[in-house]
């Protein structure tokens, strides 16, 4: 994806998400969108709980990074071939979960 406003967006992202938390937040990505699907929220929470060792309180905070990701919004533009862009709206939480993007952000953080 190329596009104009990367830079925004990465920043923005590293914001919400602390470099320290970058892998254990990616680590629970499929269960943090289960949130979202009706019925099962308790089991995403239950194995997040799992996966953070127990702290109720990381949960919490991941499930807030979480929405504010995906209740952010930023204008991009993607360069489509030589002569021809798009332009839209993309959530930064579809940007870090993108599959390439979160390595960008975060280059320092290795990944599993």
């Amino acid at each position: 994806m190329k596009n104009t406003n990367n830079q925004k967006a990465f920043s923005k992202i590293r914001e919400l998400l602390p470099e320290s938390d970058a892998a254990a937040f990616m680590d629970c990505q499929q269960y943090l969108t289960l949130l979202s699907l009706e019925g099962y929220a308790k089991a995403a929470i239950e194995r997040l709980t799992d996966i953070l060792n127990g702290d109720p309180k990381r949960v919490d905070r991941f499930i807030e990074i979480h929405n504010s990701l995906g209740d952010s919004y930023l204008q991009l533009t993607e360069k489509v071939n030589s002569r021809k862009s798009v332009t839209g709206e993309k959530s930064l939480w579809g940007i870090l979960t993108d599959g390439e993007s979160h390595l960008k952000i975060y280059p320092s953080v290795k990944f599993s």
